[in-house]
């Protein structure tokens, strides 16, 4: 897997994956449920209990909304942004780690455009630039992801052996608003991805 970072942009230019979406993405979806959790503890202290176990009831649904709805905090305008990148092959909008990525804020360590072009399966982000020929890839399947336990995402991941080093590219989809909507699109890409490793050169991500 060939890997070049980018230096960083130009100066006074804000990155469109920057720490202030990362963060945001993670609170903002708390907004749906704190609230009523709060509400819910309020409510018990005045005894009044069934109300306040009603709030209470209501967290895991209104937190599962909101994660689905709201963690991908700001994406449109992202996507927008990295217009610029996109080439001119029919590419999906995703994010992605390199096994060396470690990070308790967000799992995706860049964000771009994934697409297959001839023999190589290709990215490019703000930070990184990805070519992978499609002789080294062994297999693509499906990995857990810190959305896999509440049933709205997973990693698709593309293994393979290079210059005698195992590599696992780990990639989301983020063509869409919600999580459960990209998870659909990654079983999409998967298919795309095995059709080409089969030998399927007009296999194509989802546009």
């Amino acid at each position: 897997m060939n890997t070049r970072r980018h230096p960083g942009g130009e100066r006074g230019k804000r990155r469109s994956w920057n720490a202030y979406r990362k963060w945001m993405a993670n609170l903002v979806p708390m907004l749906t449920w704190l609230p009523p959790g709060v509400a819910g503890v309020v409510l018990f202290q005045e005894g009044q209990t069934t109300w306040a176990f009603v709030c209470w009831g209501a967290v895991p649904l209104l937190g599962w909304l909101g994660i689905n709805r709201l963690a991908l905090f700001q994406n449109e305008s992202m996507r927008h942004e990295l217009s610029s990148l996109m080439p001119s092959a029919v590419a999906i909008f995703v994010g992605i780690a390199t096994p060396k990525h470690r990070s308790l804020l967000d799992p995706h360590e860049d964000v771009g455009w994934l697409w297959m072009e001839g023999g190589e399966l290709r990215f490019k982000g703000e930070r990184l630039s990805l070519s992978i020929p499609q002789e080294v890839i062994l297999r693509a399947g499906y990995r857990a992801n810190a959305h896999t336990i509440l049933g709205l995402g997973r990693w698709v991941v593309v293994e393979g052996v290079r210059e005698g080093k195992r590599f696992a590219l780990k990639i989301e989809p983020r063509e869409k608003r919600t999580l459960l909507a990209n998870k659909r699109e990654g079983a999409r890409l998967l298919t795309a991805l095995r059709a080409w490793l089969r030998g399927s050169r007009d296999a194509r991500p989802p546009s």
